[in-house]
């Protein structure tokens, strides 16, 4: 009865879950952003990569090639690079 018991709140539990998660839409770049984000990067002798738009208008760009190496490059709001890690 107790295994039952846990079965039904689990399948309760489940769909709130879902739910919380579906909420959390990501956010892609528009066409414009990226045009500029690839520009920036070019300018610092750098391509590629995968964007992710931050909830203040910044942008991280994982995975970027640069001549020296592969990097997780910040940029803020104005395309401007904040930083860049290497990976």
């Amino acid at each position: 009865m107790l295994r039952a018991a846990i079965a039904a709140l689990a399948l309760l539990l489940v769909p709130n879950f879902a739910v919380a998660k579906k909420d959390e839409k990501k956010v892609e770049a528009t066409t414009e952003q990226i045009a500029k984000i690839d520009a920036a990067l070019k300018a610092d002798g750098c391509e590629g990569g995968d964007i992710d738009v931050g909830k203040d208008g910044s942008f991280e760009v994982d995975d970027v090639k640069c001549k020296d190496g592969q990097y997780d490059v910040k940029l803020d709001k104005d395309f401007k690079i904040m930083g860049k890690k290497k990976e």
